[in-house]
């Protein structure tokens, strides 16, 4: 902040924008989460100016520069991972100034056309004004990992849970989807159809590209996606409960262990499942003395019904996307959730059907060869 103080530089204004140089706008996220810790309103006022000045620059990523947002007529073209990681820079922005807000509702509302089934951000690696394509527009796994950070940021600033509907799906389709399912190995890019991974798109391109391989460095390209993978877990388990004035609440479901104080009593909640695939949750509560909080449950938008502990709701139960049990809790309490849902048939913005269940989306298996190369380094890639 004081190698560039506001108002008096111009850290975005330069001869030659460049992506590395774009990419600086994520040290939004640092000074937002210094404001979370210290609560010091000149690290929000400091994002606030860095995104103005972004806008006002010469800069080779433009998609969310302010002027850019609110054109109806232009599309997406940036580098994937950058267009998707600066949505946070203007949240940010959108919590202190209307007009960012009115913004911010604009990009949200567009974001589904560049989405696949998968609920991946397209980019493979530029969007280059394409909308989403199951088969011919791939992703980058860096983009997968900002868009799931950026819907974590969103629901923090917007309390829209039902954004974790969006980032839970992404994270169990897009993300574990580029994972190899046996080996130590990712793709740096792909598409949700994927008939081969042999440094093609698709089987009929005749244009190679490396990053359409299953790798576990992907270093002839850049070592960014397969680092992104390491941290997109720890990402989704930090976050799949939050705390809140009156307790928690489970934003995520799967199986993890949390702990917590409320009004100095230390808690544990112990998620016991085999979710997504088992649409079932068992919750041990284990305060270490008897305490009272509301313990909240997303209700998730693909659920009929969540049965809990016998008991049945629905979507008009609802608060904010949430089910709220506020009870004093004893040690060794015990909560079943049980999501009802039905197998859908949904359309893509193609025209084309897919087939889910609960948070998954379904796809066949193909069968296929493995050929393991080893580049120079000794190393395989896939």
């Amino acid at each position: 902040m004081a190698g560039y103080p506001k108002e008096t530089s111009h850290p975005f204004v330069v001869e030659q924008g460049f992506a590395g140089h774009s990419h600086g706008l994520t040290i939004t996220d640092v000074f937002y989460r210094l404001y979370e810790i210290t609560n010091n309103i000149e690290y929000l006022s400091y994002c606030l100016w860095l995104y103005e000045d972004y806008s006002a620059g010469c800069v080779s990523e433009q998609d969310l520069q302010y002027k850019n947002v609110i054109d109806p007529g232009y599309l997406l073209k940036g580098h994937g991972v950058h267009t998707y990681e600066h949505i946070r820079a203007l949240a940010i922005a959108a919590s202190q100034r209307p007009q960012y807000q009115t913004a911010l509702d604009i990009f949200l509302s567009q974001l589904k056309y560049y989405l696949t089934p998968s609920g991946a951000p397209i980019g493979d690696e530029w969007i280059t004004g394409r909308t989403a394509n199951a088969t011919y527009t791939g992703y980058e796994y860096c983009s997968v990992h900002e868009l799931f950070s950026t819907y974590v940021m969103l629901i923090k600033l917007t309390t829209n849970i039902g954004l974790a509907d969006d980032a839970e799906w992404l994270f169990y389709n897009a993300s574990f989807g580029m994972q190899h399912p046996i080996l130590h190995a990712i793709m740096y890019c792909k598409t949700d159809n994927c008939y081969e991974a042999n440094e093609r798109k698709h089987p009929d391109s005749n244009q190679f590209n490396t990053r359409y391989k299953y790798s576990p460095t992907h270093e002839e390209a850049a070592v960014c996606c397969v680092p992104n993978t390491a941290r997109t877990i720890p990402a989704f388990v930090e976050n799949m409960f939050q705390e809140n004035n009156n307790g928690f609440t489970a934003l995520f479901y799967g199986p993890c262990e949390f702990y917590g104080t409320f009004n100095n009593v230390a808690i544990k909640i112990t998620q016991l499942t085999e979710y997504p695939h088992d649409l079932s949750v068992k919750c041990l509560i284990e305060p270490e003395s008897s305490v009272r909080f509301a313990l909240s449950f997303r209700y998730p938008g693909w659920a009929k019904m969540m049965i809990i502990n016998g008991v049945t709701f629905t979507k008009n139960d609802t608060q904010n996307s949430l089910i709220i049990l506020d009870r004093t809790w004893q040690h060794h309490d015990v909560i079943d959730i049980k999501f009802i849902a039905d197998i859908q048939f949904n359309t893509d913005l193609c025209g084309d059907t897919y087939i889910s269940r609960g948070p998954v989306l379904y796809a066949i298996e193909l069968e296929s060869d493995i050929l393991i190369k080893k580049n120079s380094a000794e190393r395989e890639i896939f």
